[in-house]
């Protein structure tokens, strides 16, 4: 959105006030620096006449604690806006998040609140792709006053610092509206989330993302402890997790299943999903596309055995793994 050349700039602030009105959606960063608050100033221009806005990407340094005070006022008053995807545009996956105690000071967080504080009732969408863990008095905040909420997705925003809170058993207040739920390598505890399904803590969704979550502290005992109380998922997409914690998230009800890199090993894989308490429900199977003729044989065999013969080899996990069987 920023242009450096002047020309260039003179340009866009001459064409954003007669344009804006027509914008539906819009992405930028929010940049760093000695020249951030001309750049601010450039975005904030064109949030004020965008009254028709309801889809809303920002990019952002993850060590931002800039004030950013015009994009903060600009967003703040986007009438219709419904959907919102926060991403760190330097984020690495191998890169600590940010340490706890120093959240309150980033941008990320700030942003975050005023969204929430602006916005809370109106948003259909919240995405978050960060390295700056929720602070545990956002996410009270998100899961208070986001009544008409249908997706969240979470990528490592959720850490062990937030997991008392995740783990409260208080139904969310979007749980008459939630339908897809996505969290990669989040802190969560499995049988925290497969209680909260069962539970209805999340409502009533039609589909769970799950990769990659959990910690190094998480006890393997803790049980479920939760009968199912709400319909069959229609979908529910496991990767990446351990044979205990399979254990618990095996007891998720639902249509499809996609599992891939779960159990230590494929005999482990074929002889659960063998089992009807292994997803009750399930009339249909997705499994990596490296699994060998033997043991997918084996497994569409003891499938079949439940009733499950939609069996298929035909999933990609999402990155590289050393625990796990390709």
């Amino acid at each position: 959105m920023y242009h450096s050349d002047p020309r260039k700039s003179k340009m866009y602030k001459e064409l954003a006030p007669r344009l804006a009105k027509y914008l539906t959606g819009i992405a930028f960063v929010i940049f760093m620096g000695n020249d951030e608050v001309e750049k601010d100033l450039i975005n904030h221009m064109l949030l004020q006449f965008a009254t028709n806005l309801r889809r809303l990407r920002v990019g952002l340094y993850r060590d931002d604690v800039g004030p950013h005070t015009h994009i903060l006022d600009a967003i703040a008053h986007l009438q219709n806006l419904e959907e919102v995807t926060m991403d760190d545009i330097d984020y690495e996956e191998d890169v600590p998040l940010i340490a706890y105690d120093l959240v309150p000071r980033s941008l990320n967080h700030r942003l975050l609140n005023h969204i929430l504080d602006h916005h809370a009732q109106r948003l259909r969408t919240l995405v978050l792709h960060s390295m700056h863990p929720i602070h545990e008095t956002t996410f009270r905040k998100l899961r208070g006053t986001t009544p008409q909420l249908r997706r969240f997705e979470c990528t490592r925003a959720i850490s062990i610092e937030t997991r008392a809170v995740f783990t409260e058993p208080q139904q969310w207040a979007c749980a008459d509206r939630l339908e897809h739920l996505y969290l990669r390598r989040c802190g969560v505890h499995a049988a925290t989330v497969a209680r909260h399904l069962a539970m209805g803590v999340f409502g009533k969704l039609r589909s769970l993302h799950m990769v990659m979550c959990g910690d190094n502290s998480d006890d393997s005992r803790e049980r479920v402890g939760a009968g199912w109380t709400i319909p069959p998922l229609e979908k529910v997409e496991i990767e990446h997790f351990m044979d205990w914690e399979m254990d618990k998230l095996r007891t998720i009800h639902a249509k499809t299943v996609i599992a891939t890199r779960v159990w230590s090993r494929r005999g482990l894989c074929v002889e659960a999903f063998g089992k009807t308490m292994t997803f009750p429900g399930a009339v249909e199977l997705h499994v990596a596309r490296t699994w060998d003729d033997e043991k997918f044989e084996e497994l569409k065999r003891n499938c079949a055995k439940r009733g499950l013969t939609k069996v298929m080899r035909d999933h990609a996990p999402m990155a590289s793994c050393f625990c796990h069987p390709d």
